[in-house]
């Protein structure tokens, strides 16, 4: 079982750089490779409970297809986006607001949350499907005495007409609203709620919002000091450094090549150059008095 995730396409999913990976140990491995295992399980469940809800809605294939693979794609490309960015920067940075950092990472959770509460209904009706079958049936006897009250059925071709779109109707908005249900605010004809059901429904979304989640929190967590950001660190800051020395023979051999009289050089007002994170002091500033004994004893 450890074999099977820790392996690179995994580690691709958990938005890695699988060359750096492959040299850290077998311990980061497999936490990167579980992190990839839940996106993937994410997507294909999302996929899933989407086409299934877009087929309750819908009744069509073609449309249920598409639209699931469409948005299992769009969470996909989500989780490989955000886990990316999650990704602690190994290079040396100037000092950043935290507050700034802390409610960009609330809002990603906060979306999160959304995304799997949306993907939780579907399944949800799924579920308890016999719990809303009685319901449903409930529900539709309430809409039909309302139609009766309010209109004069001396035509009972259209009562039989109104039946029959209930029975067309596959009511899965309505499923979702009862299943979400704690209290009514019209108590006019309405079922007792079953807080048990509403209960058990709060928990499988409790559940699915955490696996979605779960996959960021595993990033986030994972130590700066820890060996896969250790051996990044080592190969993005030897890459960056060959770069730049590359690009400082070569710029100097540029301006060389203008005039050779000239002491043209490569000059940066950085003391690390090229992260560029701390700045050269300012030169002293002396006074006029200074100024003057210094240039009358630059004329002996």
């Amino acid at each position: 079982m450890s074999k099977l995730i820790n392996n690179s396409i995994l580690w691709w999913f958990a938005g890695v750089d699988p060359y750096i990976l492959s040299q850290c140990s077998s311990k980061i491995g497999f936490r990167f490779g579980l992190i990839g295992l839940l996106v993937l399980v994410i997507s294909i469940s999302s996929t899933l409970s989407i086409a299934y809800g877009i087929d309750q809605i819908l009744d069509s294939a073609v449309a249920d297809f598409l639209v699931g693979a469409y948005c299992g794609l769009f969470i996909l490309i989500l989780y490989l986006f955000l886990l990316h960015t999650l990704s602690r920067n190994v290079l040396p940075e100037a000092k950043d607001s935290k507050t700034g950092k802390r409610i960009s990472f609330l809002i990603r959770i906060l979306f999160l949350i959304a995304l799997g509460y949306l993907v939780a209904q579907p399944i949800n009706t799924l579920i308890f499907k016999s719990y809303l079958k009685n319901e449903i049936t409930h529900y539709k006897d309430l809409e039909l005495k309302k139609y009766e009250r309010h209109f004069d059925f001396q035509n009972k071709d259209e009562l039989a007409l109104f039946q029959k779109e209930q029975d067309r109707n596959n009511y899965f908005i309505q499923k979702v609203i009862i299943l979400n249900t704690l209290f009514y605010l019209d108590r006019s004809d309405q079922r007792p709620v079953d807080y048990l059901m509403v209960s058990l429904s709060l928990l499988v979304s409790i559940g699915i919002i955490s696996l979605f989640i779960t996959p960021v929190f595993l990033k986030r967590f994972i130590s700066i000091s820890s060996n896969y950001y250790k051996v990044k660190r080592r190969i993005h800051t030897k890459v960056i450094d060959q770069h730049h020395t590359t690009f400082v023979k070569e710029y100097n051999a540029i301006l060389s090549g203008f005039s050779s009289d000239t002491n043209y050089r490569y000059k940066t007002a950085f003391l690390d150059p090229p992260y560029n994170t701390i700045l050269k002091p300012r030169p002293e500033e002396r006074n006029k008095d200074e100024f003057l004994k210094w240039l009358l004893d630059e004329g002996h």
